[in-house]
């Protein structure tokens, strides 16, 4: 599965994710900056910004993040979201609250 074929939830919630993802140790590095760019990419640029803007208007924070993610039924769609959101968390090395969402969501997608 390639990260265009997320149906426009599942992007939303990995956008929403990513964000949580890359404050949850209260620095966004720039390497951070730099995946977040890579996934709009992969999504595509207007996808992306469209989606984005949706994502802005949403409540922030990792319980809603999550609760988005509870939302994503695919499993192909998981394993894809759970390789990227692993590739953004290592971008700079992965910290402690990284590394808790990240087995949060493989606890949840189990």
């Amino acid at each position: 599965m390639s990260p265009d074929e997320l149906t426009d939830d599942e992007a939303l919630a990995l956008i929403c994710l990513a964000r949580a993802l890359a404050a949850a140790d209260g620095v966004v590095s720039d390497e951070e900056t730099k995946e977040i760019g890579e996934i709009g990419l992969d999504l595509g640029e207007g996808r992306y910004d469209a989606l984005s803007t949706k994502a802005d208007g949403e409540p922030t924070g990792l319980d809603h993040a999550l609760s988005l993610a509870d939302s994503v039924e695919r499993p192909r769609a998981r394993d894809l979201m759970l390789t990227m959101l692993g590739d953004l968390a290592n971008s700079d090395g992965i910290a402690d609250e990284e590394k808790a969402i990240i087995d949060a969501l493989k606890g949840r997608w189990s």
